[in-house]
């Protein structure tokens, strides 16, 4: 036990990289004891792992855009769908995130701090907020539509700060599958299990300074005794390290008939929910699980009708799936 808590406490160097130039932390020492002997594999992913946080952090700031590929399978007809990701992150606090899809285009999501103020755009929904950034720059951390947006893809994990004693609760252990070829260069693909038994594969890059390249993570959910679904994300992430960035980088544009709210997640959820209330509902025409239009105005005066949108892709409705 000793040893697997020793292990996990090296994935937060991984897990926290992006943090450490969004706090000016300096990068963490090695995470070794006297009383632990890691194995091969345990040792080979705390260097790689320290030789990636280290080069981060010492250029003194880097961009990364991610492609995410994702697809879901186990009731219902599969499907899968392709993000578009950008992280920029440079000293003195400032970052910018962009989240939209292959289908829907790029930046349909943007939140950024200029490292004085912290704006937040949804372009299809027209709404923005603007907050002070923190002291401590330690907005994301209780940023919850932005962690949400990102779920799955492993850029979560580049940006959110303070996760340590989480991934330690959760990681149960780290395997060394071995050299792989991805893209023309040689990597190193290492294995991690959760404790809830879903799985993350990483692959480093075998050299001098290892960069984090491509990321999957497998989730199992189940629905009822017989039936599981599965999403598979697989991230691949293109680098540019050292900067300093354009000032632009760190600048948005607002739309003229965007909205500004308080809460941008609140907006979201409940911004049209009292104009409805009371209102005739919308003649919604969905598909069953069996492929079989369900119309809503069929139901009227027979029963009452509860609707819960449900995403394969979307981390809040997966963990309520098994309550569902």
């Amino acid at each position: 036990m000793t040893s697997t808590l020793k292990l996990l406490a090296l994935l937060a160097l991984f897990v926290c990289c992006g943090s450490s130039m969004l706090h000016a932390q300096p990068a963490a020492a090695p995470l070794t004891t006297p009383q632990v002997q890691l194995s091969a594999a345990e040792k080979q992913f705390d260097e790689t792992v320290q030789a990636f946080e280290k080069h981060l952090y010492d250029s003194g700031a880097f961009a990364v855009d991610v492609t995410s590929r994702w697809t879901y399978k186990g009731v219902g007809k599969p499907t899968k769908g392709t993000n578009l990701l950008y992280v920029a992150v440079q000293t003195g606090g400032k970052y910018r995130i962009e989240a939209g899809s292959a289908a829907k285009g790029k930046a349909q999501y943007v939140c950024l701090s200029d490292s004085r103020q912290v704006t937040r755009l949804h372009k299809p929904a027209k709404y923005y907020s603007q907050q002070p950034a923190s002291v401590t720059q330690d907005d994301l951390q209780h940023d919850a539509l932005t962690l949400q947006t990102l779920s799955g893809s492993g850029v979560e994990l580049l940006i959110r700060p303070q996760m340590r004693a989480q991934l330690i609760a959760q990681i149960s252990s780290v395997t060394l599958v071995g050299d792989e070829t991805l893209d023309d260069q040689q990597a190193t693909h290492m294995q991690l299990t959760l404790i809830d038994k879903r799985m993350i594969d990483v692959w480093f890059t075998k050299q001098k300074q290892p960069m984090l390249v491509q990321l999957t993570t497998t989730e199992r959910i189940p629905i009822s005794d017989q039936q599981t679904v599965q999403v598979v994300t697989t991230s691949s992430f293109q680098w540019r390290v050292g900067g300093p960035l354009p000032e632009a980088t760190f600048k948005v544009d607002i739309p003229e008939d965007a909205r500004r709210v308080d809460d941008l997640l609140s907006a979201l959820r409940d911004g049209d929910t009292r104009q409805m209330l009371g209102a005739p509902a919308p003649l919604l025409e969905l598909t069953s699980t069996t492929g079989q239009p369900v119309r809503l105005a069929d139901y009227r005066g027979k029963k009452v009708i509860v609707l819960i949108f449900w995403a394969s892709w979307c981390a809040p409705s997966t963990n309520s799936m098994d309550t569902l």
